[in-house]
């Protein structure tokens, strides 16, 4: 399905995470990137963090429970547990790709159950033909298991995006990706700007993840760069 947008899907997405259910969830208040670092909002203010995970050079994805109690961070090659150790199968992806930017999000109707999307830039180790299509890659972690500290339980699930959404030039899936709640106040969508100026939307729901996008096309952008 695809919808013509006369403007920028940025404001939709401010106004999504502006709901006030989704202010009312502490998933996201706790931070950690780069080397140990943290901060915290769980008190009202930010505030630093014990020294916590090395190395957090990548896009990273900090996930805590409904009440602000750390689960996991993602990054697009592992997953690690609260502990700051990886996660049983959570070592992510390979030797050709990596993660360009990450998305950890609950499953409605599914508690302790995530969806860790990556969207795949193939890297030239080479190669100059015959790259892969461009994706968005998706593992699902259940936090009951392995006595709470969770197990990545389904791994490398491929969407293939649909075809003149992207240039297909080295495998470029997408350049950014966000998340925001559905207007029945259950659901998410997940929503992947990718390089020709399309929104792909992929719904979210206690089924699992829809691999058929609403695809958004945003025209003043498209002209202002013809």
């Amino acid at each position: 399905m695809k919808q013509l947008c006369p403007i920028s899907l940025l404001l939709g997405l401010l106004c999504g995470w502006l709901q006030p259910e989704a202010l009312a969830q502490r998933e996201y208040y706790n931070w950690y990137f780069g080397n140990r670092a943290g901060i915290s909002f769980l008190s009202g203010a930010a505030a630093p963090l014990p020294l916590g995970a090395p190395d957090l050079y990548r896009d990273v994805c900090s996930v805590s429970d409904s009440a602000g109690t750390l689960q996991f961070i993602a990054e697009g090659n592992r997953i690690l547990n609260r502990n700051f150790q990886l996660m049983v199968g959570g070592q992510l992806g390979g030797p050709v790709y990596f993660g360009y930017e990450v998305m950890a999000l609950p499953q409605p109707g599914r508690p302790g159950r995530y969806y860790v999307f990556t969207p795949k830039h193939w890297v030239d180790i080479g190669l100059t033909t015959n790259y892969p299509p461009p994706n968005l890659t998706y593992f699902v972690v259940d936090m009951r298991r392995q006595g709470g500290l969770g197990e990545v339980v389904a791994r490398d699930s491929l969407i293939q995006l649909p075809q003149g959404t992207v240039t297909g030039n080295q495998g470029l899936a997408a350049t950014d990706i966000a998340a925001v709640r559905h207007a029945n106040g259950r659901d998410m969508w997940l929503i992947i700007k990718t390089d020709q100026q399309n929104y792909l939307s992929f719904l979210l729901n206690d089924t699992g993840v829809h691999p058929q996008p609403v695809i958004t096309v945003d025209l003043i952008r498209k002209r202002w760069l013809s």
